[in-house]
Parts: C-alpha cells; sequence; structure tokens
C-alpha cells in the first residue's frame, strides 16, 4: 500500500471509498509491526451518522470511530477499472429501462450479450 492509493472498506454493510493520506508502522509487541494508515474518506456521511449515533447511546465520552486503518482492512482498487464497470452496468440499466418503457429491442456489445446471456439475465 502507499500513500494516494485508492482504497475502500467496508464496515457493517458500509462501503467507504476513500485515499490513502499516511502511513506508519506501529509496533504492537507481534514479530512484524502492522502498517496503519490514514485516510480521507469520500460521501462518509452513513459511517459518520453511526458513530456518531453510537457514541451518543454509550454516553460515556468515547469515540468508537477509527481514524487510522490496519491495512489488512483496506481494499485497494484501480479507479479507472472500478469507474469502468460501474459505467458498464449503468449502460446495461440504462438499455434495460428503455426497452421496458417502450418496448424497443436492447443494444449490447457483443461482450456483453455473451455475458449476460450466460447469466441468465437475458434471452433471446
Amino acid at each position: 500500500m502507499k500513500i494516494g492509493q485508492v482504497v475502500f472498506n467496508e464496515w457493517h454493510s458500509i462501503r467507504r471509498y476513500g485515499i490513502v493520506m499516511s502511513l506508519r508502522e506501529k509496533d504492537e509487541g507481534l514479530t512484524v509491526p502492522w502498517t496503519y494508515a490514514k485516510v480521507k474518506w469520500f460521501g462518509d456521511e452513513a459511517y459518520c451518522g453511526v458513530i456518531e449515533s453510537t457514541n451518543k447511546l454509550r454516553n460515556n465520552g468515547t469515540d468508537t470511530g477509527l481514524h487510522e486503518y490496519r491495512i489488512d482492512k483496506l481494499v485497494q482498487i484501480s479507479l479507472e477499472k472500478e469507474l469502468k464497470i460501474l459505467s458498464d452496468i449503468e449502460d446495461v440499466l440504462a438499455s434495460l429501462e428503455t426497452a421496458e418503457g417502450e418496448n424497443i429491442g436492447i443494444h449490447f456489445s457483443t461482450g456483453q450479450a455473451v455475458d449476460l446471456l450466460e447469466e441468465g439475465i437475458i434471452d433471446l
């Protein structure tokens, strides 16, 4: 993992996307120290809301939120690859909505059509 890497963290079904801002090794008395990352999160309102509610419910002055993350809790992703996949999904959904609303043919690339046929999502 390196500074500037795009990552996500899955926390109780809340997917959080961010960028690694700093890294440090933390000696916890183990043979090999863990590396921890500070992450700048984006669109993190769901997580922040749950942490705020939990802190209020506990009412003991503690903060249950994490501010550093062991790197095994973060998943590195390729931003370009993720955006391409999500864009492909958006295109297929738009085609399905158009076909449903106007009762017209659906247009896919050959690769998309083969994949959808094999997965049983569409049939001829």
